[in-house]
């Protein structure tokens, strides 16, 4: 169940069949594991979590897949634990967009505009920011299409880069026979939900540079607009799921399963990557994002997802693979693939071919004892002065 419902929309993704922003995650931030839910059989539900959301099952005799109202739950404060049954929490100081380290805006500083009334008309371009000091009027970005309000929902203006979000047609999986097909890619209802607040403009930091971005706060999700980025990107779905996870779970989710796995998409190992060539980065530094982008996200690092965010000058990279992506110099959009879930790619032209030495040798004038470690044949040579000896 959460295995075809990931596949749909983030298989074309996570295979390259297509370039977009993730609607679940590159892979689950959590095993798959029973939550407490007053109104599940014995009090529990199968619940599994992604960096843009949760997927659970309340009730396993329809096996109906649905994703929880994760971002009221945190502007309000009100845990849900049951059909019914709210338990009051502190709202989440979590930083709805960008870097971790961003002050605002918080899940917990939209309670002021939760669900109150809009005053935008279809046409109408979003023009209020949120900074630290609160909402202030915009005057730029008044003239982008993607910007201007589109249709009310629950009495709020959605922009239309978010309706067209919601709406769009591309790759999906079909789990019936396995094939990539075009259609709707998800249902805007069912993924996202309803608005809850007006859309504001603010300036965060993403990947530590700052960014102007426009976001709103919908029942499930949170969708943001970068208007640097590139298109398949501009529109991307918040880490609600992440921040959620956070939130609700301080000391971290279970770690080890108490279901089957026979549902869930599960982490997989990184590719193997022995014997494939070795790069060596040419360019000042060389940043690793998301995607074959250079407007894809920088990769988020955190103390359990220690991942290095730049390649510098003199580093060696071996890459899993080569990609099709953006063509940053005239003529070469070849990207390469250093990780696997989450995926992690650098453009190819920063780097240049490296022969990997069998084993660096000691200088002519070292008379100790010398170990040399060689990556490529995975071996180990061991000098007493200019005497080897090798061992794999």
């Amino acid at each position: 169940m959460f295995q075809a419902n990931w596949n749909r929309t983030d298989k074309p993704i996570a295979e390259t069949t297509t370039s977009r922003s993730w609607y679940w995650g590159p892979q689950p931030l959590s095993v798959g594991f029973m939550e407490n839910y007053a109104d599940s059989p014995n009090g529990k539900r199968e619940v599994q979590y992604f960096d843009k959301a949760r997927m659970e099952v309340n009730n396993p005799s329809n096996s109906t897949v649905t994703n929880g109202l994760l971002v009221v739950e945190m502007i309000t404060g009100r845990r849900q634990d049951g059909d019914k049954l709210f338990t009051g929490v502190n709202p989440a100081a979590i930083p709805i967009a960008g870097d971790a380290g961003n002050a605002w805006p918080t899940y917990a500083g939209l309670a002021g505009v939760f669900l109150k009334p809009g005053t935008l008309k279809v046409g109408e371009a979003v023009n209020q920011s949120w900074n630290p000091t609160g909402i202030a009027p915009l005057t730029s970005h008044l003239d982008g299409p993607n910007t201007k309000i589109a249709v009310q929902q629950n009495g709020l203006g959605i922009p239309a880069g978010f309706w067209d979000f919601l709406n769009r047609k591309g790759p999906i999986y079909s789990a019936d026979d396995g094939t990539i097909s075009t259609g709707t890619i998800s249902d805007w209802l069912y993924s996202t939900g309803l608005p809850v607040t007006e859309a504001f403009w603010t300036s965060v930091k993403v990947g530590g540079v700052e960014k102007e971005v426009m976001f709103q706060a919908f029942k499930r999700r949170v969708l943001t607009y970068t208007p640097a980025n590139s298109e398949g990107y501009k529109v991307e779905m918040g880490n609600v799921g992440l921040h959620y996870l956070t939130w609700r779970y301080p000391n971290g989710a279970p770690a080890v399963s108490d279901v089957l796995p026979t549902s869930r998409p599960q982490p997989q190992p990184p590719a193997t990557v022995s014997g494939l060539p070795w790069y060596i980065v040419t360019g000042d530094s060389l940043n690793i994002r998301t995607a074959p982008s250079s407007s894809a996200p920088i990769v988020e690092r955190s103390s359990d997802r220690p991942f290095l965010q730049q390649a510098y000058k003199g580093n060696r990279i071996q890459p899993i693979r080569s990609v099709a992506g953006e063509e940053i110099e005239p003529g070469n959009s070849t990207w390469f693939q250093i990780y696997e879930n989450p995926n992690l790619y650098v453009y190819s032209g920063y780097t240049a071919p490296y022969t990997v030495p069998d084993f660096p040798a000691p200088p002519r004038t070292y008379t100790g004892k010398w170990v040399s470690i060689s990556l490529a044949t995975q071996e180990m040579a061991v000098f007493n002065g200019t005497t080897s000896s090798i061992r794999p």
